[in-house]
């Protein structure tokens, strides 16, 4: 069941996504999305290059005890309420940004969105 789920989400997104030339005129880029119940962001201890260090860690309901996950995606996981669509996330993201890294953070949080709903983490993304 979990996998045909995955499969749909996955279908969903291919037939928004595919490769446009203007990201801003597909329906993922102005979609609100909206976590799944439980999603939170913790720092915790991890392993890193053999020793534990703090870093960030995703809670969902497949993985309780959390996921390790780049400052990147935690940044993006907080910010995701169901009130701020793609772009605005990507703006609050991108912030102070010259053209180059704004380009950079986009296809990174492009990549972890997409991800992430397939994954199930983010619950609902309206318009995909």
């Amino acid at each position: 069941t979990v996998e045909a789920e995955r499969a749909e989400r996955q279908a969903r997104l291919a037939a928004v996504v595919r490769s446009p030339s203007d990201l801003s005129r597909t329906p993922l880029y102005h979609a609100v999305p909206h976590l799944a119940t439980g999603v939170q962001v913790q720092r915790k201890p991890v392993i890193a290059a053999g020793e534990f260090v703090w870093g960030d860690v995703l809670i969902t309901a497949g993985y309780p005890e959390g996921m390790p996950c780049s400052r990147l995606v935690a940044q993006t996981v907080s910010l995701i309420g169901g009130r701020r669509s793609v772009a605005d996330l990507l703006a609050a993201l991108c912030q102070g940004s010259d053209a180059t890294r704004h380009a950079q953070i986009a296809t990174h949080v492009l990549t972890a969105l997409q991800i992430l709903y397939v994954d199930g983490t983010i619950a609902d993304l309206p318009g995909v």
